[in-house]
């Protein structure tokens, strides 16, 4: 049997073709690994002051951001941990305005996601939960 392997270039993706025996191809897109690994520099100092302004007890990172699928457009994703003086009444707006994922957002410099641990722990997709909570990474824990 002959089985060959082609790479072709499409911007941020590549293509696999793999010809098994001349007869079928099939055509794989994964994305392309990034070749410059990019240093993600957090300020704890102004993280740590807004967690104690919302009055949030833990903070964990997760996704792409922990990942080498990281880019300059990509967000930040966050589980959020509510203390007994979480500011639940001030962190959403009408419309469904995040305030406190804009005023994390406007800190970092990019899009930021949100969501209370809680939520994810009772996530209808057992999956996608499982992988959000073994791999969140803690970067704020109120002493």
């Amino acid at each position: 049997m002959n089985i060959r392997i082609s790479s072709l270039n499409y911007g941020r993706q590549t293509a696999l073709k793999l010809k098994i025996g001349g007869t079928q191809s099939i055509l794989i897109r994964e994305w392309l690994k990034r070749q410059i690994k990019m240093n993600i520099e957090l300020p704890q100092n102004e993280i740590a002051e807004f967690c104690m302004r919302w009055g949030i007890v833990k903070l964990e990172l997760f996704g792409s951001a922990l990942r080498a699928d990281f880019r300059p457009d990509s967000d930040f994703d966050f589980l959020y941990t509510p203390g007994p003086s979480f500011r639940r009444d001030q962190a959403y707006g009408p419309w469904l305005k995040d305030n406190m994922a804009d005023e994390l957002s406007a800190l970092l410099g990019r899009k930021v996601d949100l969501i209370e641990r809680d939520k994810m722990e009772r996530h209808r997709n057992w999956i996608r939960r499982e992988h959000v909570l073994r791999t969140a990474q803690p970067i704020y824990v109120e002493r």
